[in-house]
């Protein structure tokens, strides 16, 4: 089945979801569904119908699903733990995601899909780079082997100067409580739930442009809407208005958009160290 409009696509795939009776996965895309919306209509503008995209780290496989109905041919990777879940690889099948679990070590060591040089027209990096604790030299190295050479990458990413995260920096400091994590984050999420580590829009470029010269990088600020009712519930109301006038001036938005386009693939130069 193929569906024209995103708010349809967005639409079929809640279907999936509430069919599943699994009550994360429902709160998982309410959280994200403005994301997945606008993610979506950048791949329309930017990659042409039928290409062939490539989503690591599609978790529950929300946005490879409404890519797929759109009409693009959609592959996967995910660690095990997400990638052999029943409901995702039933999805996989139905929705005709080539799906792949790939271990976390390969992952980090780019060894995946090494039959598929040249392969994608696409990359998807959504909400993953702000968890990766490895160095990351030798994962972008097979990203950029798989991608065809005019490809692109799409990585979206929370904003490490978005207004609440800056604030509540200035107030760790001046009140001498902490810098980073506190010990209750590291308690009370998995490993996979840590943002070890936000980025600025100037990061991003800078981190891409290191990697490899054929990479060619636009960052820009963005938000997916307004927040909602739980998020809102989760915040309280003088953190919630800050969250709003953050997105309201742009700069302090709560999220970044990379769009890395790949005109040309040279030899890849860069080595991760021992």
């Amino acid at each position: 089945m193929k569906i024209h409009t995103i708010a349809d696509a967005c639409a079929a795939v809640r279907a999936d979801v509430e069919r599943s009776g699994s009550a994360d996965e429902l709160g998982y895309f309410d959280l994200h569904e403005g994301r997945f919306r606008v993610t979506a209509a950048r791949m329309v503008e930017l990659v042409p119908k039928h290409a062939e995209i490539l989503d690591i780290g599609g978790h529950y496989l929300h946005l490879s699903s409404v890519l797929a109905l759109l009409g693009y041919r959609v592959s996967a990777i995910d660690v095990p733990p997400f990638a052999r879940l029943p409901l995702v690889v039933e999805r996989a099948a139905r929705r005709e995601i080539a799906l792949t679990a790939v271990d976390s070590d390969d992952i980090a060591a780019g060894r995946f899909l090494s039959a598929n040089a040249d392969c994608f027209d696409a990359v998807l990096f959504c909400e993953i780079l702000e968890h990766i604790t490895f160095n990351p030299i030798a994962f972008w190295r097979q990203v950029h082997v798989v991608l065809r050479p005019n490809g692109m990458i799409l990585v979206t990413t929370p904003n490490s100067l978005k207004l609440l995260s800056v604030l509540g920096a200035l107030w760790n400091l001046v009140s001498l409580r902490r810098i980073g994590l506190s010990v209750k984050q590291i308690m009370h999420h998995g490993t996979f739930g840590h943002h070890w580590k936000e980025y600025s829009a100037r990061e991003i470029t800078e981190y891409f442009s290191a990697l490899s010269p054929d990479f060619r990088v636009h960052v820009r600020k963005l938000h997916y809407g307004p927040p909602s009712s739980d998020v809102r519930g989760a915040l309280g109301a003088v953190r919630t208005l800050i969250l709003e006038f953050g997105n309201a001036t742009g700069f302090f938005a709560d999220n970044l958009e990379a769009v890395i386009t790949v005109p040309q693939k040279t030899p890849w130069r860069v080595e991760p160290r021992g």
